[in-house]
């Protein structure tokens, strides 16, 4: 049984969401703009899910 292919344009997307999201976000901070408080937290839960998706593995629970 094989797994279902991922399409380029939404690995594409994916990898803006998670990778282009953190490096806006990390270049705001350094220019002093203040983020709300858990969106860091949330970059992370995203770049975790869309790891999980691309290695097809479920992102570690923090319990």
């Amino acid at each position: 049984h094989q797994e279902p292919a991922l399409d380029r344009e939404i690995i594409h997307a994916l990898f803006n969401l998670s990778y282009e999201s953190q490096r806006y976000f990390d270049a705001g901070q350094r220019s002093g703009v203040v983020w709300p408080p858990m969106l860091a937290d949330d970059l992370r839960r995203i770049a975790a899910g869309v790891r999980g998706i691309l290695t097809n593995q479920p992102p570690e629970s923090r319990a």
